[in-house]
């Protein structure tokens, strides 16, 4: 609500003023408030409330120059109330903000009191103005001129420290804004004593009007500094999350490298001897087989997913590979579901190949069966089941999984990364079960669609 209100030219220019400040606080205040609730970072919350209690300024003193015109001494006295308390609770804020900002207890904790004293003298200072001003209302001017007196010397030695130990990318900042916050408050003084100014349009505007352009030039001047921060920590994330990626693409990379070059070499020695003992049109076979999961390997090498076609086909590879090599004929069978997308279906690139090689070098998973199929709620999922196994308890099975849990860890540190980084979600584990009716070690990978979560299922 804003009353009618007959404006002088001083009032007129004063009302503009403020009026464009009060605006852009609010929308600035508002922003921060939505980064505040999205981060929970105490910062935010602290640099909302001084432009908060800036707003309360400048709506006090809006509304308040209606009522000039009206000799509402009273009202304007409480404005007045009003307008100290704030102004140094702002302050407290303010001072509270810039701690944390520049991160001045790490840097100098003795700086860090200094400036702590100085937001306790002005929180205790602008709370007690209110109920005690009835009692000084009489001395306002005094209490206003010792408050600066002894508050600004203690602001512009917090300045000069910090431009001298704190090294932040933030300082810069802080000096350029405080500087405009306190030459602000600085000609809000001028204006309220009677000191004359040789430049009568220095008086066209009200002191309030001085010290509310002041915040709002401070304020500029922060909100750049929160900018910079803000995109130094998405930056920063940014970055981690490609050190992480990078680190695991680094093992993954140097894992396949160590396991393929025994299966290469071994690959290679088996082409040798069938070509020695006669066997051409086996070796070419075999060959022929060799060079295309070679080229399945470079070309998945390098990326940070492919599709499930083109993993069963890696497996496939490897699996023919093996078994020349071994002289074993995997009765593998891979059943999948017509629901089931293979070309859109996406996991890391040899997630599948990597388990059936790990326990093939075990000799104890020799023939894996694959069962791809859609649930209810459109997860794949992709289930690998051995049932030759050569465990006769729970107990030497569990020792084995005990022995390998590293690797299965391993394996899910990978996806737990894919998940970091894509819509699609996988999740991986294994189950283990033997009695007297069957003997059953199983690896289960769920691939959920990107609109649902994972099913307990």
């Amino acid at each position: 609500f804003m009353p009618e209100i007959s404006l002088n030219g001083f009032q007129h220019t004063t009302y503009i003023i403020l009026l464009v400040i009060w605006g852009a606080i609010f929308l600035l205040n508002f922003f921060i408030l939505l980064v505040f609730i999205k981060s929970k970072e105490k910062i935010y919350l602290y640099y909302s409330l001084f432009l908060t209690c800036c707003l309360v300024g400048s709506t006090v003193h809006i509304v308040g120059l209606g009522w000039i015109d009206d000799g509402r001494i009273g009202t304007i006295l409480y404005e007045r109330r009003i307008l100290e308390s704030f102004t140094f609770i702002a302050l407290f804020f303010y001072c509270v903000f810039s701690i944390t900002l520049l991160e001045i207890k790490k840097q100098d904790p003795k700086l860090a009191k200094w400036i702590t004293l100085l937001a306790l003298i002005t929180a205790i200072y602008g709370i007690l103005y209110w109920p005690l001003y009835p009692f000084i209302k009489d001395m306002e001017f005094s209490f206003f001129m010792i408050s600066r007196a002894i508050i600004m010397p203690m602001c512009l030695v917090a300045i000069i420290w910090v431009s001298y130990k704190i090294q932040s990318i933030f300082k810069n900042y802080f000096i350029i804004g405080s500087g405009f916050y306190f030459t602000g408050a600085f000609l809000a003084i001028l204006r309220e004593t009677n000191i004359q100014i040789p430049f009568k349009s220095f008086y066209s505007i009200s002191s309030t009007a001085y010290f509310q352009a002041g915040i709002f030039f401070e304020v500029i001047c922060f909100t750049l500094a929160l900018s910079l921060r803000v995109y130094l920590i998405y930056q920063s994330k940014q970055d981690k999350t490609k050190k992480e990626r990078d680190l695991a693409l680094s093992k993954v990379l140097a894992s396949q490298t160590q396991n393929n070059s025994h299966l290469i070499f071994n690959s290679l020695n088996v082409i040798k001897y069938l070509i020695q003992t006669q066997k051409k049109e086996a070796a070419l076979s075999q060959l022929s087989i060799y060079s295309k999961f070679i080229r399945n390997i470079i070309e998945s090498a390098q990326k940070q997913q492919i599709s499930l076609r083109k993993e069963i086909s890696i497996v496939n590879s490897y699996l023919e590979l093996e078994a020349t090599r071994l002289d074993y004929s995997f009765d593998d069978k891979i059943y999948i579901d017509n629901a089931v997308d293979l070309d859109r279906t996406m996991l890391p690139p040899m997630l599948l190949q990597s388990f059936v090689e790990k326990f093939i070098w075990k000799r104890n998973y020799l023939n894996p069966n694959f069962y791809i199929f859609k649930n209810d709620i459109n997860e794949t999922i992709i289930l690998l089941i051995n049932e030759t196994l050569d465990f006769t308890s729970n107990e030497e099975l569990n020792e084995f999984i005990d022995k390998n849990y590293e690797y299965l860890n391993y394996k899910n540190e990978r996806i737990l990364l894919y998940n970091k980084n894509h819509n699609d979600k996988i999740y991986c584990y294994h189950s283990n079960q033997i009695n007297n009716a069957s003997q059953d070690f199983s690896i289960c990978i769920k691939i959920s669609d990107k609109n649902h979560g994972f099913s307990n299922n």
